[in-house]
């Protein structure tokens, strides 16, 4: 099967994990691209966008990688890496921060909730407007 990652980066992601990622986590992290980029397309996904999830997939594990393996959890460290080869290839800083959040965040589901609303959060400290479902606010109990 013939697998493209979204344009000439996404590729030159794939020829540079393949050199580093064990076999079984190489074909995890393909296995991740194929499923995220058929929920991508039902979503209108395409050009650096697309790439760029492509290259979130495939470095999501490049943490566990020995070039990779630093004093961080594996999934800053991979991210970190994930960051600079975008960078090395003229990518926008903007990019760039949203694939190292994908990769940085990809395992910590308390870290997804409490980093992504931040952004539409006032404060310096991310203080919450109103109580959703993900805050930490007390429930009224239930009888």
């Amino acid at each position: 099967m013939h697998v493209t990652f979204g344009g000439e980066t996404g590729d030159l992601a794939y020829a540079y994990v393949r050199e580093i990622l064990h076999p079984a986590i190489l074909n995890h992290s393909v296995r991740v691209w194929l499923l995220a980029d058929h929920l991508a397309r039902q979503q209108d996904l395409h050009g650096a966008e697309r790439e760029a999830l492509a290259v979130a997939c495939l470095f999501h594990d490049s943490g566990t990688a020995a070039p990779h393996d630093g004093a961080q959890r594996f999934e800053v460290e991979g991210a970190d890496a994930a960051r600079a080869f975008l960078a090395d290839h003229g990518w926008s800083e903007d990019l760039g921060r949203q694939v190292w959040e994908a990769v940085a965040l990809h395992t910590s589901p308390a870290s997804r909730n409490a980093w992504a609303p931040c952004r539409g959060w006032s404060g310096s400290r991310c203080s919450r407007t109103s109580a959703g479902p993900t805050s930490s606010a007390p429930r009224a109990a239930t009888s």
